[in-house]
């Protein structure tokens, strides 16, 4: 709607995970060449973990898409339901393989071990991806480990990849898990990004947009949305589209620190903002007072450098 009004091309902001826009950064580059060398590997089970809206999917997505290209024998099966029963996933396996009966849910996995076979001597694999993998069950957590017993001449028959949230870590501390949590042989993690990375990356999304040179949003609007999207690339994208929205319906362009404002109102309608917004001012005279007696000093907030994927990727296979 206000995209003529700002001269883009395409919606900037857009939530969804768009692995062809992956911005770059150390943590990342990290965890996507931990996923692309697990797999090509063939390391059995592989774990991304982050918090929601941090872009673990996008960086899964991308994996995948180098995976495809590197190793077009792959077949990759994606589990869209993580609470599947462990009945419901071998026979979602089942299909994949294009097994005519259905009778690994009632405990017979030698059909299934015999399609895993011959598609090995055919000089493939399969690659399972559970997405939320925090919300998988422990009887079908179990299933997957039996699965990763299976292999032919050392390489695991079944490769699995588990991406999810911190409660996924915690899923897997449990002593019932200890066998599988044994198992994960590459582990990777994302982090948050810093202000500054938020920054860059609202600036990446408009480039990537087509914003003209004359840009749609001033630095005090991008300060603004660092410090308040905590930075989770998910939520910088809402607030940066509602300001957008709040801009275009005011007829302002650039946005400004202002727009910003109202879309964060907008957004957090109904939060408990007000008494958070004292304390933390609270907090922070209170630091400040006390660094100014030299009891404490004030650390400052390491910044990095965003790398490139192929390095990385390459760095993590040597």
């Amino acid at each position: 709607m206000y995209l003529s009004y700002f001269g883009l091309e395409r919606a900037p902001f857009d939530p969804a995970p768009q692995p062809d826009a992956l911005f770059e950064t150390p943590t990342h580059n990290e965890a996507l060449a931990g996923l692309v060398y697990g797999i090509l590997e063939a390391k059995g089970f592989i774990a991304l973990v982050g918090e929601v809206g941090v872009g673990k999917t996008t960086v899964l997505r991308r994996a995948l898409q180098y995976v495809r290209a590197a190793d077009p024998a792959l077949l990759i099966v994606e589990i869209a339901n993580p609470a599947l029963a462990p009945g419901a996933l071998a026979t979602r396996i089942e299909r994949a393989l294009q097994l005519d009966a259905a009778v690994v849910s009632h405990g017979d996995l030698e059909p299934l071990e015999t399609a895993l076979r011959r598609l090995a001597a055919a000089g493939r694999r399969l690659l399972l991806v559970i997405d939320e993998a925090q919300s998988v069950s422990g009887p079908t957590l179990e299933l997957l480990r039996i699965l990763s017993n299976l292999d032919c001449s050392g390489r695991p028959l079944v490769q699995t990849v588990l991406s999810g949230q911190p409660e996924f870590d915690a899923l897997l501390a449990h002593p019932a898990q200890r066998a599988l949590r044994q198992r994960i042989a590459v582990r990777a993690a994302i982090r948050p990004l810093t202000r500054r990375q938020v920054v860059a990356y609202l600036r990446f999304r408009l480039q990537a947009a087509g914003a003209p040179a004359a840009g749609v949003m001033r630095w005090r609007a991008l300060q603004r949305n660092a410090a308040a999207s905590r930075g989770f690339p998910r939520r910088a994208n809402i607030i940066a589209d509602n300001a957008l929205i709040a801009g275009f319906g005011a007829g302002r362009r650039p946005i400004g620190w202002r727009a910003v404002g109202q879309a964060l109102a907008a957004i957090d309608a109904g939060a408990p903002r007000r008494l958070g917004f004292r304390l933390a001012w609270g907090s922070a005279a209170a630091i400040l007072a006390i660094a100014a007696l030299g009891w404490i000093g004030l650390p400052t907030a390491p910044t990095r450098d965003p790398g490139g994927v192929a390095s990385t990727i390459q760095a993590a296979a040597r």
